[in-house]
């Protein structure tokens, strides 16, 4: 029987550096996984579902490349991202307003989302630094990811 969990997050709900906080917590250690995948536990509540492969869930989430620039995001529905594909078309990004549903352990998204939501419990938030070989490779994904 498949589990439906709702409330995943895997984006830091604060930015840490900035001056209002530097100084008044401690950042949560980074772990690192055989495959290369870093996570950093930025909430985990003490009680509640853990999500495990074959579960349905439901993911709010931020994509940010190295410098910060974000691509994609749940969470904000009236920011808009616009670019031009290949033909000069103007299209909408991913800036959706709701979470992203997905069987976890499926490869119905990237491998790295897939091993770095797996063990979450719901109402979790976690930051997932994923390397190119569990997120998009060589080939990148459209004009805001790049390769590598």
């Amino acid at each position: 029987m498949q589990r439906i969990l709702h409330g995943l997050h895997h984006s830091p709900v604060v930015a840490y550096g900035s001056k209002s906080l530097r100084g008044l917590c401690t950042l949560p250690a980074v772990t690192t996984l055989p495959s290369g995948l870093k996570f950093q536990e930025i909430y985990v509540p003490t009680a509640g579902p853990v999500a495990q492969d074959g579960d349905e869930v439901l993911v709010h989430y931020t994509g940010r490349l190295v410098d910060g620039e974000v691509f994609d995001t749940s969470l904000d529905k009236d920011a808009h991202v616009l670019y031009k594909n290949a033909d000069g078309l103007d299209l909408k990004g991913w800036d959706r307003g709701y979470p992203i549903q997905f069987v976890l352990g499926k490869g119905q998204v990237i491998e790295g989302w897939d091993e770095g939501i797996c063990g979450m419990r719901v109402g979790g938030t976690r930051k997932l630094i994923v390397p190119p070989k569990l997120g998009y490779g060589s080939q990148g994904a459209g004009p805001k990811i790049p390769p590598e």
